[in-house]
């Protein structure tokens, strides 16, 4: 575990650790990595005094990059407990690496206090550049914080923080004050006597404003994750949540759910709020509303959903992300930009090709409109005739659901063997979807089919469930 701590010469000399101080640093494996861990003035951080946290109240402060004396990213917690960080992930290649170095176990940051930790190659895998970028993101990938630099914004001698401490846009500094509140804006580059600021105006901070947030994604019947309100935030500075209030009843009790204190949706990104009876005092049912609200009152934007509309597996968000209206979505993305990338298509899903009198063939719509087959083109010889019979009447497969068709030499003019094929053709003669099984793996009573539903490989199934879910 990680306790207060100074640990090598550049902490040494910003900091005025003692050589004991440094030793003591140097003794744990986990120290390597963490150079300090400085309490604020009236803070504690003895992490076995309160109960540790896991879901991170905590900020990117402070960068020191390109460095001679190593390279460094201070994080601040906000909160007043402890958070463990261990099995967090760092990168300086947020897009492509998220996961690119593993805090370990251990790793505890304390409350309101600050955690140093030392980037480089021995340490973390990597360094940080002058034109770089850092991130921290939480076990499960939500990406927690995110701090980038162009050239010429942390000069050696400087640094790349937040202004105010904690809670403001990042700018750069006139000194590196690693493990302590940050120094005031740079005035003028290093070796000149020009007093006229010189920071590009896109990294002045702005007033803090939370009235911009954006309610983006809920997910109200969450199973085992549970149910969450995605926010984001538009603008260029981070959004302290603190004095905002979540509510299922915005008519009746719009201040029904403190939002608890420290909880930042950082600029121009994603974070997701759990919704329980033990953090709020109310979940989301299946018909329901949600209304995130200013302590005036004031409503800041919510999402209502019908029956339906967010059933397990899906969210309702907004599409496009952010700026769209609400529809349902799949997959489900917390903390990342709204996709509906890999819903379900249009797949043959269950055949029944020794039936009595007649063979069937049940398709499912993974997507969210339904899709009525008229004009769409069947066969039992997929690879020599794939348009072999034209569907003539409609035949509506619903969103999310099942439809039956009927396979006899009466309807389409022909059965399904032991030993066949199946294939479904768009009106434009695109294929659809198409099956094969040999001697046996369609039996009498029996079914070939899909599991799970929709998506995974076909197998034998010793009974049929046409109309509804495939079971073993």
């Amino acid at each position: 575990m990680i306790r207060a701590s100074c640990v090598g010469a550049l902490v040494s000399a910003l900091m005025g650790c003692s050589g004991a101080d440094r030793g003591n640093a140097a003794a744990g494996a986990s120290d390597r990595w963490a150079r300090d861990a400085r309490v604020p003035a009236g803070g504690d951080l003895d992490a076995d005094a309160a109960p540790i946290a896991r879901a991170a109240p905590v900020v990117i402060n402070e960068v020191v990059a390109d460095s001679p004396e190593g390279d460094a990213v201070e994080l601040l917690n906000l909160s007043d407990a402890p958070v463990d960080l261990s099995g967090y992930f760092v990168t300086d290649d947020p897009d492509a690496a998220p996961q690119r170095a593993l805090l370990p176990v251990g790793t505890i940051i304390g409350p309101r206090a600050y955690l140093t930790l030392a980037v480089g190659a021995a340490t973390l895998g990597f360094g940080l550049g002058s034109d770089e970028a850092f991130a921290l993101s939480a076990p499960d990938g939500r990406r927690v914080d995110l701090a980038d630099w162009s050239e010429g914004e942390a000069p050696m001698g400087r640094s790349w923080g937040r202004t105010p401490d904690g809670i403001g846009g990042f700018a750069t500094l006139s000194q590196a004050t690693l493990g302590g509140p940050n120094a005031a804006p740079a005035s003028a580059p290093l070796g000149t006597m020009d007093a006229g600021p010189t920071q590009d105006a896109a990294h002045v901070p702005e007033p803090v404003t939370t009235s911009a947030l954006i309610v983006n994604e809920v997910v109200a019947e969450g199973g085992p994750e549970g149910d969450w309100v995605e926010l984001y935030n538009p603008t260029d500075v981070d959004a302290p949540l603190d004095g905002l209030f979540l509510t299922d009843d915005f008519s009746g009790a719009p201040l029904k759910g403190a939002l608890p204190p420290g909880w930042i949706v950082p600029a121009r990104a994603w974070f997701a709020l759990p919704v329980d009876e033990a953090s709020l005092g109310f979940k989301l049912s299946s018909d329901e509303e949600v209304t995130l609200v200013e302590a005036s009152g004031a409503r800041i934007d919510g999402a209502d959903w019908s029956e339906g509309d967010a059933p397990e597996g899906t969210s309702w968000g907004r599409w496009p992300d952010h700026t769209g209206t609400f529809r349902t979505l799949q997959p489900t993305t917390r903390g990342a930009p709204n996709s509906l990338e890999t819903a379900t298509p249009l797949v043959i899903n269950e055949v029944v090709a020794a039936g009595d009198p007649d063979d069937v063939v049940e398709l499912y719509n993974g997507t969210f409109e339904d899709i009525d087959l008229m004009g769409y083109a069947v066969s039992d010889d997929p690879e020599g005739e794939p348009l072999l019979v034209t569907l003539e009447e409609s035949l509506v497969v619903p969103a999310r659901g099942f439809a039956l068709l009927v396979v006899s030499d009466e309807r389409l003019g022909f059965k399904l063997g032991s030993a066949e094929g199946f294939s479904l053709s768009d009106p434009t003669g695109a294929l659809v979807d198409s099956t094969f099984w040999t001697e046996g793996q369609s039996p009498a009573d029996g079914a070939w089919a899909r599991e799970p539903d929709g998506t995974g490989p076909f197998r034998t199934f010793e009974t049929s469930s046409l109309g509804s879910p495939n079971t073993p």
